[in-house]
């Protein structure tokens, strides 16, 4: 007996599409989702919405909220603060542990060539895609699978803030400051590979906390 089995399930497929319109900023924060008008606009089953909607739940991009149903998630500044500070913990911890090959090193400088290539070009979705792949890759250095997932999920929610605060900042400037990082760690100069991160974290939630604490000002 033969079969074949499809790559993805109609939730899995279904939440990638609901992924894509709220980090492109097509779903706004807060926006509610109705399970059945979703499932009837789209002519798909309910359960299969609501495998979608628990997908992106533990993504932490949409909230189930008593009597109110799920809504596109809200991001605040204290959210903001804790991912920089699990980010800073496990990035640095890379750093100072890891000792990446040369293969992984140039892992690293393609990404960063991807970063400026996108930024250069204007397009600040790919850029930002690419700017996370740079971090997704330093974190690897440490060969926990786990840790990796956990990272990228943590990612995810982050982009989900860039989304909402449409922070516009010079990607090229930014993926050239990384080219530093890739040469101290190249030569195992862990102190300053940590302290340059660590610079840059700093500043780049301050520059998100700052747009954002606006927002929810206006």
């Amino acid at each position: 007996m033969a079969f074949s089995v499809a790559r993805s399930t109609t939730g899995e497929q279904v939440s990638d599409a609901i992924r894509e319109d709220i980090l492109r900023g097509e779903l706004k924060p807060g926006t509610r989702i109705v399970e059945s008008t979703l499932a009837r606009s789209s002519d798909i089953s309910r359960g299969a919405v609501r495998e979608a909607l628990r997908i992106l739940a533990n993504e932490g991009l949409v909230v189930y909220r008593m009597h109110k149903g799920v809504s596109v998630a809200d991001p605040t500044v204290d959210d903001v603060r804790e991912i920089y500070a699990i980010r800073r913990r496990i990035e640095s911890w890379a750093i100072e542990a890891a000792v990446p090959s040369a293969p992984e090193i140039q892992g690293l400088r393609d990404a960063v060539d991807a970063h400026l290539a996108a930024g250069l070009a204007g397009s600040y979705r790919e850029a930002n895609e690419s700017h996370f792949l740079f971090h997704r890759r330093l974190v690897a250095l440490l060969g926990q699978e786990r840790l990796t997932r956990f990272y990228s999920g943590l990612l995810t929610e982050l982009a989900l803030c860039f989304s909402i605060t449409a922070q516009i900042e010079d990607q090229a400037d930014l993926a050239g400051q990384h080219l530093p990082l890739i040469e101290y760690l190249a030569r195992g100069e862990r102190i300053l590979a940590t302290t340059l991160l660590l610079n840059q974290l700093q500043q780049g939630e301050e520059v998100l906390v700052s747009v954002l604490a606006r927002l929810h000002q206006a």
